[in-house]
């Protein structure tokens, strides 16, 4: 179910990608991904995956049923902040934007307030490196993390780039095509 949901999450944006490409096919991952949702998306168990998807379907189809999803799990998700923030960015700047919902404007004030923490925290733990972005490996290889990171921090940077600098996606790439530790012969 865990992968299911994430599957549900990426099928969701992809619908909106191919979405006057290749209708068909848009309609048909679209489908897909609000069935998974339908069948899988309240298992507690797999929350977090549950909450990438509903925001995913969110920014599809303007559903009120993930709408309300997420505005239900707004703790878990602030909470979790540093871990979905990167998909939630775009969910939150449509909630900021909803100046009547109360219960909207409560979840964008809490969240922004969780990500300003997530941004020192990531200027904080750049700072012991002098690649420019967190680096704590713990195996040989790091590189895909990095390269996680920059990708998820592209889109708090284009949300948020008052809390988040675009440099640092440009240090994660850097990192990743050669200015990192060892040899790179």
């Amino acid at each position: 179910p865990s992968r299911e949901l994430t599957t549900a999450a990426n099928l969701a944006a992809t619908a909106r990608v191919l979405k006057g490409f290749n209708d068909t096919l848009s309609v048909h991952c679209l489908n897909i991904a609000q069935e998974i949702f339908k069948t899988t998306g309240s298992n507690p168990r797999y929350l977090g995956n549950s909450l990438h998807a509903a925001a995913e379907l969110y920014l599809t189809t303007n559903g009120e049923v993930y709408k309300k999803f997420l505005l239900d799990n707004k703790d878990e998700i602030v909470k979790n902040a540093g871990r979905n923030g990167w998909y939630m960015a775009r969910v939150e700047r449509l909630f900021s934007g909803m100046l009547k919902d109360k219960k909207a404007q409560q979840f964008s004030v809490a969240f922004r307030k969780a990500l300003a923490q997530q941004a020192d925290q990531i200027m904080e733990q750049s700072k012991k490196t002098p690649y420019g972005v967190p680096y704590q490996p713990s195996i040989w290889g790091a590189g895909w993390d990095i390269q996680n990171f920059g990708f998820q921090h592209f889109f708090l940077a284009k949300a948020y780039p008052e809390l988040f600098s675009a440099e640092t996606v440009a240090n994660a790439l850097n990192f990743v095509l050669g200015c990192h530790p060892g040899s790179n012969q």
